[in-house]
């Protein structure tokens, strides 16, 4: 599924750069296992489109407004080509430390459990440190049970609707290491950072400290986020990091482009 607007990411995330790729190449990734009959990625950019192309990924370029929308495109799209599917899967485009590993995990628990139902949903989990119940999060897979209804769900809504409607028919099934439920979303993400102790610093042109003052002592590490080009970091993603910085320059200049602030940020950032 890539068919929101990354408001709060400030650009579209799924084309951002992660470890030298497009975050949604990670999604391609984790999901390219012999227990998936088919892929397809619904989306509302053309630029998202190509990229699909571009790898050999079936794509779905649509302008309809809703999560509904998305779901019913994405569902009837499989099921014209194959009927005959026991399940489906949703899977946000934007959680990069998913491994393909643990889709294979779900997918065979659910496997196991729908010899036994024609309807039965589950969905990863993670243990949630000293809470009682686990964190959950993406990718949900449906048994095929549930198809009718994921084709007619409510303008507007996507399929947790049922996920709250039968919770009884709901499995979690629970991996170890929380972090691959993470979603790009930056001022959640950055929030995550700062629970394990790392630094999080916005490199921002207003309101913000000369890059000296930010100190170079990061017992836990340093991450430092740069907005897209022209438009920068989000106000709620500034205020999420632990302090903004600024990179010194001359009257002259006023601002740096992404790739060059980058580079002088992990210059000045090296030895940490």
């Amino acid at each position: 599924m890539a068919s929101g607007l990354s408001t709060r990411f400030g650009s579209n995330k799924l084309l951002a750069p992660f470890d030298g790729q497009p975050l949604l190449y990670r999604a391609f990734a984790a999901t390219d296992t012999p227990q998936l009959s088919a892929r397809i990625v619904v989306t509302r950019s053309a630029q998202v489109q190509a990229l699909c192309k571009a790898q050999g990924v079936p794509v779905l370029l649509h302008a309809l407004p809703g999560r509904n929308d998305t779901v019913r495109l994405g569902l009837s799209a499989l099921l014209a080509q194959h009927p005959e599917l026991t399940g489906c899967m949703f899977l946000p485009g934007d959680q990069p430390l998913l491994r393909r590993a643990t889709v294979d995990q779900l997918l065979t628990a659910f496997a196991q459990t729908q010899k036994e139902t024609e309807r039965v949903i589950f969905r990863l989990g993670a243990p949630a440190g000293n809470g009682p119940d686990p964190l959950v999060g993406s990718p949900v897979l449906f048994s095929n049970g549930f198809f009718p209804e994921l084709l007619t769900l409510p303008e507007g809504k996507g399929g947790s609707v049922l996920l709250h409607k039968y919770p009884t028919l709901v499995h979690t099934a629970c991996i170890a290491q929380p972090e691959e439920l993470a979603d790009t979303d930056t001022p959640a993400a950055l929030a995550q950072l700062r629970s394990r102790g790392i630094t999080t610093l916005a490199a921002a042109l207003y309101r913000s400290r000369p890059l000296d003052e930010a100190g170079n002592d990061f017992p836990h590490g340093v991450c430092v986020v740069i907005g897209s080009e022209g438009q920068g970091l989000t106000q709620q993603t500034v205020e999420a990091c632990d302090m903004a910085v600024r990179i010194p320059m001359t009257d002259r200049v006023e601002s740096l482009n992404a790739a060059v602030a980058g580079s002088v940020l992990l210059w000045h950032f090296r030895g940490v």
